[in-house]
């Protein structure tokens, strides 16, 4: 009996010595981010270029060096065309291009559509334009000289300084003539706004020298690209003689 539990503690003490106790395993670890990563989704200055990138993460060195190139050229805007000003509130003052020559032209034939829209009969017509100083596409019946003198076209005996051009058309019919025509003036208002007759003393060489009886049929204002203020007076004669 006794042998049999010495043999039986022997058989149970062998089986707690073979036991073996399982080795721990190891926890999976994520993989580093890299240096490559991190720093592109750092802010940068906002231009064309390239990271320059250093280090180990996190102890990254995040460079963004700007791509050196030509300065792009500079490009002007093209000057917005004057604006017209208003005059009054309500009406707009019109801008022209044109030159004295040109208005003085159109003056002159509107001036005559005026006078046979109102007249009839055979009429002899002589033109005479004055400009105060030389322009290039001065025909050859203008009267046109570098800085002519101010005293070449007189309103009553006086001269007025802002006067740039005339452009007149007198009209003959038997014994009698009259005339109509433009009058050009670098200037908002003159005297002649509040004249209700006028005479016109004219350039010396001409034919039709003296022009009497005159008035206002009305006046035109405008600017030129520059914003000076340019008066168009279209007048009537009804009295013109040559002394």
């Amino acid at each position: 009996m006794r042998f049999l539990i010495l043999f039986a503690s022997l058989i149970i003490l062998a089986g707690c010595t073979t036991t073996e106790t399982p080795e721990p395993q190891p926890v999976p670890q994520e993989p580093a981010m890299t240096c490559e990563e991190y720093c592109p989704t750092q802010p940068h200055i906002q231009c064309v270029g390239q990271w320059n990138i250093s280090g180990t993460y996190p102890d990254c060195i995040c460079e963004f060096i700007c791509d050196v190139g030509e300065a792009e050229p500079i490009i002007e805007e093209p000057e917005a065309p004057p604006v017209d000003e208003p005059m009054n509130g309500t009406d707009v003052v019109p801008r022209t291009d044109k030159s004295l020559k040109e208005m003085l032209d159109d003056g002159i034939l509107e001036s005559k559509i005026r006078f046979f829209s109102e007249n009839d009969g055979s009429f002899r017509t002589m033109e005479y334009k004055w400009m105060r100083s030389n322009v290039p596409d001065a025909g050859p019946g203008d009267i046109s000289f570098d800085n002519v003198a101010l005293t070449d076209v007189k309103f009553d005996g006086e001269s007025i300084s802002s006067i740039r051009g005339t452009g007149l058309v007198v009209f003959e019919e038997g014994s009698t003539a009259k005339a109509r025509g433009i009058i050009i003036f670098l200037d908002k208002s003159t005297s002649l706004d509040g004249r209700n007759s006028f005479d016109i003393e004219y350039f010396p060489s001409v034919e039709h020298r003296y022009m009497e009886t005159c008035s206002v049929q009305s006046k035109d204002l405008s600017m030129d690209l520059e914003g000076n203020w340019i008066s168009k007076y279209f007048i009537k004669c009804e009295n013109v003689k040559s002394s």
